[in-house]
């Protein structure tokens, strides 16, 4: 400390100054209190998964999808910062941003996450049992308990869709709100299988064949509604011209909880021999989220807390269906 002070020649004030610093201290009314604290450091996602013992289920800007075991973990970015443990909502989880197209989780939120998992990650196994249990052969299971559902997100691929008053294509939309659908249902116990995860053609016939092949319960189709009247909004279910019991009980379920949720006029249950419905074996609805062409429902589901919005909805009503 002598030669620095030889060195500089700092007046008694500087003296003081380098003394607070070397403390750790910082005078008061300096904003925010100690400035040189460091930032907590920030995890993408994958390695935030790799801390939880966890699999990256789903990932994109706005949200992600962990699993492994028994537990789930749903994280949305800010401004909500929005994180659920096992379909819990985990207080004061805000910190998440947005870097290189995933989501930044700061180390202090992921610890608190591994305290609320079910088992610690990296737990050894019991004596005599498998880490992980072979894939038992599927067989259908009976409507009215938690199950199996086949999510469909509309077009991809060369089959944009219809195109937003605002620029963006419905195909791009409707995968991110079956996504977020998807992450809904999967922390409640639903078992979810997705026609596409990312952005690819399917033909319309094979979408359906996906609930027939794995023996799903459900069959949900979601798209984004069009029309040259551009003053036409508000969400609208379909079912096919002789529609099952159980569709038109899924179609209403979804109907009820969107009615409860989002942003209205509710267009009502309608009948439609859409391929999608006509070709399902399983118990189908498919739901439009709203119009594309009318430029404030373009805006509001533009926006991630919106579709956040939609696709809670969506997850309830399928999930009341199950029930």
């Amino acid at each position: 400390m002598t030669a620095m002070t030889s060195k500089y020649r700092f007046g008694p004030l500087g003296a003081l100054a380098i003394a607070a610093l070397l403390a750790g201290c910082t005078e008061p009314g300096i904003t925010g209190g100690n400035i040189f604290a460091p930032r907590a450091p920030k995890l993408n996602t994958r390695a935030a998964a790799a801390q939880l013992g966890l699999t990256v289920m789903h990932t994109s800007r706005t949200s992600a999808t962990l699993r492994g075991g028994y537990d789930s973990v749903m994280m949305y970015s800010d401004p909500a910062g929005e994180v659920y443990v096992n379909g819990r909502s985990m207080p004061d989880s805000g910190g998440i941003q947005v870097g290189d197209g995933t989501l930044m989780v700061p180390e202090p939120l992921i610890r608190r996450i591994r305290a609320a998992l079910k088992s610690a990650p990296g737990a050894a196994a019991p004596s005599g049992t498998e880490t992980v249990k072979p894939r038992q052969p599927v067989t259908p299971k009976p409507l009215g308990r938690i199950g199996r559902v086949v999510l469909d997100p509309g077009h991809g691929g060369k089959d944009p869709g219809a195109t937003s008053r605002l620029g963006y294509y419905e195909k791009d939309l409707v995968l991110g709100v079956a996504k977020m659908v998807a992450a809904e249902l999967t922390a409640r116990g639903v078992e979810v299988i997705m026609t596409r995860t990312d952005d690819r053609f399917i033909e319309l016939e094979d979408r359906p064949a996906v609930a027939a092949r794995t023996g799903a319960d459900l069959f949900v189709s979601i798209h984004a509604d069009a029309a040259k009247n551009r003053s036409a909004r508000g969400f609208t279910m379909y079912v096919q011209r002789s529609p099952s019991r159980e569709s038109l009980a899924l179609a209403n379920a979804i109907l009820r909880r969107m009615s409860e949720n989002c942003s209205p006029p509710n267009r009502g249950v309608k009948n439609a021999n859409f391929r999608v419905l006509v070709c399902s074996r399983t118990p189908a609805v498919l739901v439009e989220l709203g119009f594309l062409s009318n430029r404030a429902e373009a805006a509001r589901l533009g926006t991630a807390a919106y579709q956040r919005t939609v696709a809670r909805a969506v997850a309830l009503g399928i999930y009341d269906a199950l029930r």
